[in-house]
């Protein structure tokens, strides 16, 4: 019969059919201590693992309230990591708290801190591969190895001694790497003479052909158009109008001084011919 004691194993990384190392224990711990009493596998992210023998959770591990809610009332809980509150919590209480401190400096939760976690897809890492790693591992142990056996024997003892002036190959090889794989010839020659070269010779002649022609043909433009209306509107018409204006006003000033003469006797003769003129037109009209 299974024991009753309730037990919360919390991952803090992806659990699932593809995993890396922190999935896999938290995996390993839920299927091995199941035999002790009533697992609850809480994972941070959706997963297809089918529970085994075990309850599955997916939750927010790095909510404290959440988190508090979970593991509030278990017997034990074992986890990599945990909200400071809630480990606070944990510890005024009767609840065996069990860390897992395989990676103490957090180097495996490195991915952690790097791996986009909002509004992004959950990301699947690669198992560890044991035949890799060695091969890998050796490879560089062989490098080391190599570079220390000529870094330590004398040059001029050395079968390295002047290979680049007996192999085309090595010389070719040396020149590559001492150009620094010609990327300062790439940028120099390539780079930066195109642009000082036939592409500023381009834009110098879309300058002086294109921007500039324009420039000045709207400058003409507006020349033209000023000499217009200064010719046309400005002397022909607008003060043309004035000075006919000013020469109506002139003339008729001068016929209307005859009628200012002064004298009484011509007023009273003007009026009496205008009083003479109206009765005239009404008896004309029999008004």
């Amino acid at each position: 019969m299974r024991p009753s004691r309730r037990i919360v194993v919390v991952a803090s990384d992806h659990v699932g059919s593809r995993m890396a190392g922190p999935g896999i224990r938290s995996l390993n711990f839920a299927r091995e201590l199941r035999a002790e009493g009533y697992v609850t596998l809480v994972v941070p992210f959706e997963t297809d693992l089918v529970p085994d023998g075990f309850d599955l959770v997916v939750a927010n591990v790095w909510d404290a309230s959440e988190m508090n809610r979970l593991t509030g009332g278990a017997d034990c809980v074992v986890a990599q990591r945990l909200p400071v509150p809630t480990m606070r919590s944990l510890a005024r209480t009767r609840t065996r708290r069990i860390y897992d401190l395989s990676a103490p400096l957090g180097i495996e939760k490195f991915k952690d801190w790097i791996d986009p976690t909002v509004n992004f897809p959950t990301l699947v890492h690669a198992d560890f591969d044991y035949p890799k790693a060695l091969i890998s591992v050796t490879i560089a142990v062989l490098g080391i190895g190599i570079a220390a056996y000529f870094w330590f024997r004398r040059e001029e003892d050395g079968p390295l001694h002047g290979l680049t002036q007996r192999n085309a190959l090595a010389r070719a090889g040396y020149t590559f790497l001492e150009k620094k794989y010609y990327l300062d010839v790439l940028y120099e020659n390539i780079v930066v003479a195109g642009i000082k070269g036939p592409i500023a010779r381009g834009a110098y002649w879309f300058d002086q052909h294109v921007i500039d022609k324009f420039v000045n043909g709207v400058g003409s433009g507006a020349k033209k158009a000023g000499r217009v209306t200064y010719d046309l509107i400005d002397q022909k018409v607008v003060d043309g109008a004035v000075n006919e204006i000013a020469e109506v006003t002139g003339e008729t000033g001068g016929l209307l001084r005859y009628l200012q003469s002064g004298r009484v006797q011509r007023y009273a003769l003007l009026l009496f011919a205008a009083v003479g003129l109206l009765s005239l037109a009404l008896l004309i009209f029999n008004i």
